[in-house]
């Protein structure tokens, strides 16, 4: 069985790049601008110290991005918003990358998902 990122294109599907439509598959991996709005729930979480983000964009920038962030339509339908992955978004960011996402399947709270 393949893992999900060897079965999916890191291009967008369908429309644009920053929408990929409502009929995007579960599991799609896509490449959208790292420039998106971050979740507030993704505050939970604790920033990377300035070595651990370092180390994190070294590894980017040899090998890729290796896991997809996560979005989820933003509540006030205007696109997208980041739930997890805000130091892959930095890093990506500050490389001047496209950031790899897949959409978060939603069976939980965004809470308890982060």
């Amino acid at each position: 069985m393949a893992k999900e990122s060897d079965t999916t294109a890191a291009t967008p599907p369908a429309s644009t790049e920053t929408d990929p439509g409502p009929n995007t598959p579960a599991g799609r991996v896509w490449e959208m601008d790292p420039d998106l709005p971050v979740d507030p729930a993704a505050d939970l979480l604790r920033e990377m110290t300035d070595q651990e983000y370092e180390r994190l964009k070294a590894d980017v920038q040899e090998n890729g991005q290796q896991e997809p962030a996560v979005v989820r339509r933003n509540p006030d339908r205007t696109g997208w918003i980041l739930l997890d992955g805000r130091h892959r978004q930095r890093a990506c960011r500050d490389l001047a990358r496209k950031l790899l996402v897949r959409e978060w399947d939603g069976r939980e709270d965004v809470a308890e998902y982060v």
